[in-house]
């Protein structure tokens, strides 16, 4: 039974490998049929100087896949600058060889023609264009909004491959619409009265200009030109109107003498623009009509949410203090106190400035990673429902065939081997690393600081632009490759419609901070805030990139390729072959294999949901501090960076609230653009 078995494995293995020739007899058991194929089209493209593995299949039909035989791969014809980094490879355990070919860094018009041969077999011909690279240019931010007069407003694009990652130096026309009028008086594109300015795209693929808005009213019409590629338009509408309506998002957005604040709650929350006063209070004498309703006055001369009333009317806890309106822990000497501050009349509080106090007011360019691998950890084994050689078919058929039955039951795991497409593999690898990508999650905004009348206490508004990823198999040598980790960077623009999937939204509040020595006497800064973010969405974004890398582009999202991953029916028919030659025709169809098939493909669809359902639905809300040092390289007591990236970097420290209700970490910098 046991040599009848094998030899009726290897015949199903081979006429498996060609489902779609007529049913014929059993073969001979002294036959040998041996098999070259690829495990991909024939027709490939890729990216000028991209590397692409060429990779095939060798096997016979007595032992199935061949180790150590040699695979000659070879270029046909003209090279035209494409290069194979082996010439002879000797098949894997499983059979499987594969050689890397170097693309041309030049375009051409006729395909690199590469044929891969081996003993016994017919050679193969695999036909590679090499293409241009090709990019997209998007904006960064609103391309529609409502600003004041006299502002200078940063106005961005970024510049990526089509796929994912960034693209440095090139160079982005930025021109304000005039239609042969002068600029009106005070606008200009970095300074006044230029209507144009060329700016290059950083190492993040991000241009950015000031857009002067000038001191009349009335439509600016800008864009933002890349040679080739495209235009993006933005619309600012300029108004001298103080306060109103109007959404922002820095303080710079509102214009001398008015900054950001908060108004509302929930989702009717709003960014709003409002007198500088309106924003703060004094602490010793917290009038209710200093803040708004439901904001207390704190002892930084902050409006904060508080409730209705004040401790004055409310009271406070046993052990607290009202102080400022607010309820305070208080203390006996300066060890009770948070470093910087000092214990006085019993109430921790700041002391006097230094005159040398470093100050961080203005711009800075901010760089956050998290690590949300804690957070996201259920998603780890995502794949593993997709990994259909895992799965018991064996003994859950039960095949009413005498003999042969028992055969096929014994051989439907290897058969169903034949019938999971090539990219399957490298998908369940994508999706079981999926929890590893967060582990390094960035993200770059822009900040902009203002100092207190003490100015020991900063506000602070930002903008979180674009998340940065790494997907290391867009790198065709891993973390070895010579362009690692640029490779493996892929941008996902915040708060900006990516097409048919929608928009990864974040909503910043301004917060508060204050500065302090510390024990060293080096200068630092705390800020203390509140993020909220579309993890969930931002999850489901990853998850069809790596759909998308893993399949060579063929699926764009995770049920399409999930409808895919197995070809249930061919599995059927080769079973029914195999029956039938088997048997001498006398059993020409074995039922249940195609149901079997379909009902496993289903579980592992609902297996995979089940785990992305554990995201839950909407926003997550981040409570968090970050610290960092302060950094005055040139001692001109204004700071130049918060925190040295990669080290000493800035620290977060916080937590998930509603949906995840666990730890935040990571780290931080800041740099003056």
């Amino acid at each position: 039974m046991r040599i009848t078995k094998t030899l009726f494995v290897a015949s199903l293995l081979w006429t498996s490998a060609c489902s779609e020739d007529p049913p014929s007899q059993a073969a001979d058991a002294g036959v040998v049929y041996w098999s070259l194929a690829l495990t991909h089209g024939s027709e490939l493209s890729g990216d000028l100087g991209e590397s692409l593995a060429l990779q095939v299949f060798y096997s016979n039909s007595a032992t199935g896949g061949l180790e150590g035989e040699i695979v000659h791969f070879e270029i046909l014809g003209e090279a035209r600058g494409a290069d194979l980094e082996q010439s002879d490879v000797a098949t894997d355990p499983s059979g499987f060889a594969a050689s890397l070919l170097q693309l041309p860094l030049e375009a051409t018009l006729q395909p690199v023609q590469v044929m891969i041969s081996a003993a016994k077999v017919d050679p193969l011909i695999v036909q590679i264009q090499a293409r241009a690279v090709q990019f997209e240019i998007l904006p960064v931010g609103a391309v529609e909004r409502e600003l004041r007069t006299g502002l200078a407003v940063p106005t961005q694009v970024m510049v990526l491959r089509v796929g994912g990652g960034p693209v440095e130096g090139k160079a982005i026309d930025f021109s304000i619409r005039t239609d042969g009028n002068d600029l009106p008086d005070g606008q200009g594109v970095e300074v006044e009265d230029a209507s144009a300015a060329e700016a290059m795209t950083g190492p993040a693929g991000i241009a950015r200009v000031s857009i002067l808005t000038g001191s009349e009213e009335g439509d600016l019409h800008l864009s933002a030109r890349l040679e080739g590629i495209g235009t993006v338009n933005f619309v600012y509408h300029i108004t001298d109107r103080p306060g109103g309506d109007a959404g922002c998002r820095l303080d710079s957005d509102c214009g001398d003498g008015f900054i950001c604040e908060r108004r509302g709650e929930g989702e009717e929350a709003v960014n709003v623009c409002v007198p500088e006063g309106d924003g703060g209070c004094d602490p010793n004498d917290p009038l209710s009509s200093q803040c708004p309703g439901g904001y207390v006055c704190d002892l930084t001369g902050e409006c904060i949410p508080g409730g209705a009333v004040g401790c004055r009317q409310a009271g406070c806890e046993d052990g607290l203090v009202c102080i400022g309106n607010i309820c305070v822990q208080p203390c006996t000497d300066d060890d009770d106190c948070p470093l910087g501050q000092e214990c006085i009349d019993d109430v921790c509080n700041d002391p006097d400035p230094p005159a040398d106090i470093v100050r961080i007011e203005g711009f800075w360019d901010t760089r956050y990673q998290f690590d949300l691998s804690e957070v996201l950890g259920f998603l780890g084994d995502l794949g593993v429902p997709l990994d259909f050689l895992d799965q018991a078919f064996r003994g859950n058929l039960d095949i009413p065939i005498p003999l042969i039955g028992d055969i096929i039951e014994d051989a439907i795991a290897d058969l169903i081997a034949r019938y999971i497409p090539p990219w399957v593999p490298a998908l369940v690898h994508g999706l079981n690393n999926l929890v590893h990508i967060f582990q390094q999650m960035q993200v770059i905004g822009q900040m902009e600081a203002h100092h207190r009348n003490n100015p020991l206490h900063v506000r602070a508004t930002e903008i979180w632009d674009h998340a940065v990823i790494h997907l290391i198999d867009r790198c065709p040598r891993g973390r070895q490759d010579p362009n690692w980790p640029s490779c493996a960077e892929v941008d996902i623009v915040l708060d900006q419609n990516l097409g048919e999937f929608g928009v990864i939204g974040t909503d910043i509040p301004p917060f508060n901070g204050r500065l302090y020595l510390n024990r060293a006497q080096d200068w630092h800064v705390k800020f203390e805030r509140e993020v909220q973010m579309d993890i969930t969405g931002l999850v489901r974004y990853v998850v069809n990139l790596v759909v998308s890398i893993a399949t060579n582009g063929r699926f764009r999202n995770l049920p399409d390729a999930l409808a895919a991953a197995i070809d249930c029916a061919g599995i059927q028919r080769a079973a029914d072959r195999a029956a039938c030659d088997l048997s001498g025709g006398n059993f020409c169809r074995v039922p249940g294999v195609q149901q079997m098939c379909e009902n496993a493909a289903r579980a592992a669809g609902e297996a995979i949901d089940q785990r992305l359902l554990g995201m839950g639905v909407g926003w997550e809300a981040m409570d968090f501090d970050q610290t960092a040092r302060i950094y005055d390289h040139d001692n001109d007591l204004l700071g130049d960076e918060l925190g040295q990236w990669p080290a000493p970097a800035g620290v977060l420290d916080g937590r998930f609230r509603l949906i995840f209700r666990r730890p935040l970490s990571g780290v931080w910098y800041g740099d003056r653009p």
